[in-house]
């Protein structure tokens, strides 16, 4: 009887460990996401902020300071190159004006270009600390998923719940999914 209970007992003392760790990699990795989300904000309302002064929309000054954080100008411009000989190939050299970019400039005053380049590598650095951040995110859930039963895929999703506050809706979306295939195709058995 005494090895029945020291078993139980540590059964459960290893039961609690266990959720302890879940628990603790849980919080860790959903404190993780919600300063990802943060700095993407920041990045948006930068975004938002600075463009009407550099006489460009949101969408072109997204993609500028993407191209620079990637450092992948060479590439986008041998794709549009592509692209446009392509189209070109296609369709004739007759590209109608109304085809072009609306209130957008292409050129500018060297003081318009400045700020512009200031704007650029301030809102590129902000990405850089967010491509930073996801890959310790990835790191981090690579890492902390094997020691607590889980493979990576659920470790995210729970740490995507808790961070968005979002299991209650979550729970009550997919049980009324369940409880839907299980009035369609009746009671399953589980693999």
């Amino acid at each position: 009887m005494a090895d029945t209970d020291s078993l139980r007992e540590s059964s459960n003392a290893r039961a609690k460990a266990l959720k302890a760790k879940r628990k603790a990699a849980v919080s860790y990795i959903s404190n993780l996401m919600a300063d990802i989300d943060s700095d993407n904000n920041n990045i948006k309302e930068a975004i938002k902020y600075r463009s009407p002064d550099l006489d460009w929309n949101d969408k072109t000054l997204k993609k500028i300071c993407s191209l620079h954080n990637k450092q992948s100008f060479a590439a986008f411009k041998a794709d549009v190159k592509t692209i446009t000989d392509n189209y070109e190939a296609l369709y004739g050299g007759d590209v109608d004006i109304d085809d072009l970019p609306q209130g957008e400039t292409f050129t500018s005053s060297p003081d318009m270009r400045g700020k512009r380049k200031i704007a650029i590598e301030y809102i590129s650095s902000m990405m850089d600390e967010v491509d930073i951040k996801v890959e310790q995110l990835k790191d981090a859930i690579k890492l902390k998923a094997p020691g607590l039963d889980w493979d990576e895929k659920t470790l995210r999703k729970m740490a995507a719940l808790r961070n968005k506050d979002k299991f209650y809706s979550y729970k009550a979306e997919n049980e009324g999914l369940t409880d839907e295939y299980e009035l369609i195709f009746g009671a399953t058995r589980y693999e």
